[in-house]
């Protein structure tokens, strides 16, 4: 004999997935918030001493601030310690032919902007501290793709741009942590669509770790007059697998899991 029985919930494929990408972004976020307050507490006295070093150095200003693009294309301002002369950008065009880098990205070797006490800095990425802010405020997340300028961004391909904005960007990334794909700006674009097509919170974990190797052991190597090579850093396929996937297959990133209810270096200022 029929029994009335209470309405079972809806336990639909698409229902799991949308729950896992809310707890995933839930997990991301509490990772952002807690990591940069803890690291900002950490580095204080670091870049309190950084500060001291600018300030000594040419009496300038110690923070430099530049526009960058955010999640869903929103302009936002980064804060750096500044690592170069006072009128950088005003200088940029004067060794443009020292680019090194493919496409819209500008890096000089040897860049004759940067200060002494700029170079160690950034050698240790200690310049891209101040930006734990900007992941407390919610600007950026400790682990993406790292934020374009609007020039470079308003030069990438409507693709690439589409999917690098469903997700906050980074203090730091997987293009941080594979050198070899450093002066290639295919490979970066691959990067950026392979991490917002699969990063998950364990390859944010990985990332993070190969970041703070790899600070280490290049302040290591500036303090000691050395230069790290290529092979002394680690790189990163078994981190994303670098599939360098068709249109259609990026396409299919996932805008929730890192975008909702939510060191690239650039050759100006910082």
């Amino acid at each position: 004999m029929p029994t009335d029985r209470a309405p079972q919930p809806d336990l639909t494929t698409s229902s799991w997935s949308h729950r896992r990408l809310i707890a995933r972004f839930v997990a991301k976020r509490s990772i952002d918030v807690v990591g940069a307050l803890v690291l900002l507490l950490c580095a204080a006295p670091l870049v309190a001493l950084s500060a001291v070093a600018i300030a000594l150095h040419d009496g300038g200003p110690v923070l430099y601030r530049q526009v960058r693009i955010g999640r869903h294309g929103e302009p936002f301002t980064i804060v750096k310690l500044r690592t170069m002369v006072r009128d950088a950008e005003a200088r940029q065009q004067s060794i443009a032919d020292a680019n090194t880098r493919s496409g819209p990205l500008f890096k000089a070797a040897h860049d004759p902007r940067v200060t002494p006490p700029g170079s160690f800095l950034r050698s240790a990425c200690l310049d891209e501290l101040p930006q734990l802010w900007n992941v407390v405020r919610g600007d950026m997340s400790l682990v993406g793709p790292r934020p374009a300028l609007p020039g470079e961004v308003a030069a990438f391909d409507p693709h690439h741009r589409e999917q690098r904005h469903r997700v906050r960007p980074g203090l730091t990334g997987p293009w941080q942590v594979t050198p070899d794909a450093h002066d290639d700006f295919a490979a970066y674009r691959a990067l950026d669509l392979d991490y917002v097509a699969e990063a998950r919170i364990g390859v944010d974990l990985r990332i993070l770790v190969a970041t703070v190797a790899l600070c280490v052991r290049r302040g290591r190597a500036t303090l000691l007059g050395e230069t790290p090579t290529t092979s002394e850093v680690r790189s990163t396929p078994d981190i994303i697998d670098l599939q360098h996937r068709s249109t259609t297959d990026a396409g299919e990133a996932d805008p929730v899991g890192h975008g909702t209810p939510a060191l690239a270096r650039t050759g100006t200022g910082g």
